[in-house]
């Protein structure tokens, strides 16, 4: 099989192309690739054996375009010199585009190694005619002009930036394709519909909101939700909430106190049962580890009623 690597380009963005002359590649490598009629220069991201079958997934051999070279100095030069007239090209679009009045924010330009095409990337809160546009900025650059038009994310994801986290944003580290995060998610996880918090530099949801739901359902499912009544030794009690972490259900009896218990010991010592999840209207507990030995629950809080 002829070996794959991936390529990353200005802007994050980055494909997949073989290496059939084997060429002896490093990480941060320039090399010179087949791209849309002609050639374009970008840095090796991915390669080595741990990842030929990622990026080989869902595609046939003959479908990846070909590495053909190393850089050599004067096409790192070029390239250089290339960024230098992006900002030139930028300029004159956005000129262009106050002159024509029409509703867009330009958020980059890129041209092709050769310069036998320059992309501008825009947003717009809705379809724009850039019919006009397009000529007068094909007359002017003498080339092939791209405008595409993207959304929040691939905004955020081409200029980069920290997150909340302090580490670079997922979208430009390894993030290849977006999926939805909804508001849902953040229930799930026990997480306030806090803005600040909970959106990126886009302005929608985080996409490591959607990182860990999968193990929060399948805790979720295994105990009562928050609110659900027990009766047991100590008295009556409310599950306050549950704990992917440790996965447990902390519950607040009636004397004060709150005890975390595990599933293993919900399904001893009471008659929870999950499969019977809509049947039962409240959890009875025929005997309470927490009465016998506190390290049987994890005693997450303690208050007394009267103080």
């Amino acid at each position: 099989m002829i070996p794959l690597i991936e390529v990353e380009f200005k802007g994050h963005r980055k494909g997949i192309y073989s290496n059939p002359q084997e060429f002896p590649l490093r990480k941060h490598d320039f090399v010179i690739v087949q791209a849309d009629r002609g050639e374009d220069l970008g840095r090796v991201n991915l390669l080595g054996t741990d990842w030929q079958e990622r990026l080989s997934a869902g595609r046939e051999e003959g479908e990846f375009e070909p590495i053909l070279r190393r850089a050599n100095a004067d096409e790192i030069a070029v390239d250089r010199e290339n960024r230098r007239l992006e900002l030139e090209a930028r300029g004159f679009f956005r000129e262009e585009v106050k002159r024509q009045n029409l509703v867009m924010k330009l958020v980059d330009a890129e041209y092709q190694f050769d310069r036998r095409k320059l992309t501008f990337y825009f947003t717009a809160d809705g379809r724009v005619d850039f019919r006009s546009l397009v000529k007068e900025l094909a007359h002017h650059f003498k080339t092939r002009i791209d405008l595409r038009q993207i959304g929040a994310r691939d905004e955020a994801k081409r200029l980069g930036g920290i997150g909340l986290c302090g580490r670079e944003l997922c979208c430009s580290a390894f993030i290849r394709e977006f999926n939805p995060v909804t508001t849902s998610m953040l229930k799930e996880q026990n997480l306030l519909l806090n803005p600040q918090k909970n959106t990126g530099l886009c302005g929608k949801l985080r996409c490591c909101l959607r990182y860990e739901v999968d193990q929060y359902r399948e805790v979720n499912r295994l105990f009562p939700k928050p609110n659900f009544r027990v009766k047991g030794p100590r008295g009556d009690g409310v599950v306050e909430k549950i704990s992917m972490c440790s996965r447990s259900c902390g519950i607040r009896w009636g004397d004060g106190k709150r005890f975390s218990y595990t599933y293993d010991q919900l399904r001893t010592n009471s008659d929870w049962d999950p499969d019977r999840r809509g049947e039962l209207e409240v959890i009875l507990f025929r005997e309470d580890p927490s009465l016998e030995q506190e390290e049987g629950g994890i005693l997450v809080a303690s208050e007394s009623p009267n103080g």
